[in-house]
């Protein structure tokens, strides 16, 4: 199962977005598990036949190159460099993560995003997570979760290639979210940048590798379902709303769905 390639956007750019799944706790996962399973496919997976073609393609190309990167990556690189890498690519988004709550209205919790990616830069460039320790947590964001919190509608559900799951409104989101990582202005060798891109990828890889036997049954069903839902509660969450209405569109072809009609001039305010 591919779960670089068909979860939430992880991966070769955006780590914004997770399906968040505890191996030693959690039961496996099957369509039938998921809330929202039953709505209709021509409401919440419009373009079916096209995405799963691309979800094949990604599964086969992570059963085939990037899945065996990953576990060769974490047999043969010692936990701590895999944790250090992990901290500093984590730090890398804290600027942009800190835009994003700004632009959600939210200061407080940007200058604390601020305050961790000077923290750590500081103590460490980014490979411990110092800031944690003072209790300054992070809050990853990606520019897709803030459209939503300001009422831009997910549009249909499409599968991107490399990527995986993504909605309309989050795949426009993510060009912005790859265009905001400071690794394209601060590597000038091309060589160095896709070789960091690649070993990116192959970490949050590896990441993942224990979700492989947590999903079960039509895994292309699932993932979509988590997917969907997780983005969903985000954003109903930061909204104040409640996370179990709205979890579908009612028709991702008509224009004047993908967004909200009338979008406030204020965002709801913060609890």
């Amino acid at each position: 199962m591919s779960a670089l390639l068909n979860l939430p956007m992880a991966a070769f750019a955006n780590e914004a977005t997770e399906v968040v799944i505890d191996d030693a706790m959690t039961p496996p996962i099957t369509a039938s598990t998921q809330k929202g399973a039953n709505q209709p496919e021509s409401i919440k997976d419009p373009l079916e036949p096209l995405n799963r073609k691309i979800y094949n393609f990604n599964t086969s190309l992570d059963k085939a190159v990037v899945r065996p990167l990953a576990v060769q990556y974490q047999e043969k690189v010692p936990e701590d460099v895999r944790g250090s890498y992990s901290n500093f690519r984590s730090n890398l988004r804290e600027p942009w993560n800190a835009i994003n709550q700004l632009l959600q209205g939210d200061p407080k919790t940007a200058l604390r995003s601020l305050g961790r990616f000077t923290i750590n830069t500081v103590t460490s460039l980014g490979m411990a997570d110092a800031a944690k320790h003072l209790k300054l947590n992070a809050q990853k964001e990606d520019l897709g979760t803030t459209m939503g919190y300001w009422g831009v509608k997910s549009g249909p559900y499409i599968v991107l290639p490399i990527f995986g799951p993504s909605t309309f409104r989050d795949g426009v989101g993510l060009v912005f979210d790859i265009a905001a990582q400071p690794q394209g202005y601060t590597i000038d060798n091309d060589k160095v940048y896709w070789t960091n891109s690649v070993v990116s990828g192959v970490a949050s890889r590896a990441d993942f590798l224990a979700v492989d036997s947590i999903v079960q049954g039509d895994q292309y069903a699932v993932l979509r379902d988590v997917y969907l839902q997780q983005r969903a509660f985000t954003i109903a969450n930061k909204r104040g709303e409640d996370a179990s209405e709205g979890m579908f569109m009612d028709d991702p072809f008509q224009d004047e769905e993908l967004y909200d009609e009338d979008i406030p001039d204020t965002a709801p305010a913060q609890e």
